[in-house]
């Protein structure tokens, strides 16, 4: 088991309601090819990472996360 320790920051949180590789390529396009750009943010710094919550099983057909990126205000 690896523990990765995360700075307080701001954050995005954009739901995957269903994961697959498509679903979050896509989810990814999304991001960084309209929202960010749209946004009154910019890339923070740290890793982008998928955050499962209260989940017994990763086989339950409901079953989804959030895909997280750090952010920062724009100047």
């Amino acid at each position: 088991m690896v523990a990765h320790t995360f700075p307080e920051q701001l954050v995005a949180m954009f739901k995957d309601a269903v994961i697959d590789t498509e679903t979050v390529l896509r989810a990814m396009d999304y991001i960084y090819g309209y929202w960010l750009p749209n946004s009154p943010y910019t890339r923070g710094s740290g890793s982008d990472y998928e955050l499962f919550e209260e989940h017994d099983g990763f086989i339950d057909p409901s079953f989804g996360s959030h895909y997280v990126i750090p952010i920062v205000h724009k100047d």
